[in-house]
């Protein structure tokens, strides 16, 4: 007998665009300060995998800010990108032409990059920390930006 519920799930697959983040959030191990972006080769790879999977949806994952670190602006310029902005548009454009959605967790995003990428993004993710993560001692304690604050204002 059943009560008539259904669950359904979206296959998807991740695609890590860089590791660089400008945060030093204490329960991380996903930052790196020296990795660059990934090649357009490579993203079109990876996006070829994910379709083949079976998946449906893409999502781009990267540290925050990554665009505040010399070497990411290098790496981003030998691809052909003028800001992380354009690398991102690219990005789920590229998805799209693969049959993808393209969902971004990409961090922090201001309002020039939240504009560039509505267009494009099928679902954009905010990041929003608890409280109980700030202070003195505590995981956002050495993250610039990670602040209560900021956490209401990208809402």
């Amino acid at each position: 007998m059943t009560n008539g519920a259904q669950i359904s799930f979206i296959r998807s697959g991740s695609v890590v665009l860089t590791r660089v983040c400008s945060q030093a959030c204490s329960y991380c191990a996903f930052r790196s300060s020296e990795e660059n972006v990934l090649s357009v080769a490579n993203l079109h790879e990876n996006l070829y995998r994910i379709r083949k999977s079976g998946a449906t949806e893409a999502v781009f994952i990267c540290g925050d800010s990554p665009q505040e670190y010399p070497l990411t602006l290098v790496a981003l310029k030998k691809e052909g990108f003028s800001s992380f902005a354009d690398y991102l548009e690219h990005s789920c454009k590229l998805a799209l032409t693969y049959e993808l959605l393209p969902v971004l967790s990409v961090g922090a995003l201001d309002l020039f990059a939240s504009k560039k990428l509505a267009h494009v993004a099928a679902l954009i993710r905010i990041p929003v920390f608890s409280s109980d993560l700030f202070g003195a001692g505590k995981a956002h304690e050495n993250s610039r930006r990670r602040t209560f604050g900021n956490a209401k204002i990208a809402i």
